[in-house]
């Protein structure tokens, strides 16, 4: 290679792309999104990335005619070596972002429903002070009688016994005073 030449890749960011899928463990390669959104993946470019199963199925996506560009790039990571090392510590990152967001999701709902119910405590403890200082008030005011209605009260009273005992009733009462020592 001439000292003056570039050292630049034909089709660059398919390149970049390919050394990102490269990186990405097989396990995860071919998945589908359902099953990627359940391990943490959301970055739409990496789902479309890991969707890929093989090269071949690479080449096809990123209109690569030649397999022999694959081989080409498969040997300058190789030599390089430093591209695929950065991508894979992007992309285990990434995983260990998904993992924390994931693991700490709960405790974060958890912590916020904790909050808002020591706010309702707090809110309902001042509502209760509140009330309990109008209840004094009301209870240290005399309350107000109103004389007609206090006469009108005392009209509607009827006696639970009437005043005229009937001979069943006298009967009873005759009855229980006989046999009470």
């Amino acid at each position: 290679m001439p000292k003056n030449a570039k050292n630049n890749v034909y089709k660059e960011k398919e390149f970049k792309m390919y050394t990102l899928w490269k990186s990405i463990p097989a396990y995860f390669r071919g998945m589908k999104k359902e099953q990627l959104l359940a391990h943490g993946f959301t970055d739409p470019l990496i789902q479309k990335v890991i969707k890929i199963k093989n090269q071949t199925e690479f080449a096809k996506n990123f209109s690569i005619k030649d397999l022999g560009t694959l081989t080409d790039w498969n040997n300058k990571i190789e030599k390089n070596n430093s591209p695929t090392k950065s991508v894979s510590t992007i992309f285990n990152e990434q995983m260990d972002v998904a993992n924390k967001i994931i693991t700490s999701q709960p405790d974060i709902l958890l912590k916020n429903k904790m909050r808002e119910q020591r706010q309702l405590i707090s809110s309902l403890k001042k509502e209760n002070i509140l009330y309990k200082k109008q209840l004094k008030i009301r209870l240290r005011q005399e309350p107000k009688i109103i004389p007609s209605l206090v006469a009108h009260m005392e009209s509607n009273i009827q006696p639970i016994i009437p005043q005229n005992e009937s001979g069943f009733l006298k009967t009873i009462k005759n009855f229980i005073t006989k046999w009470s020592p």
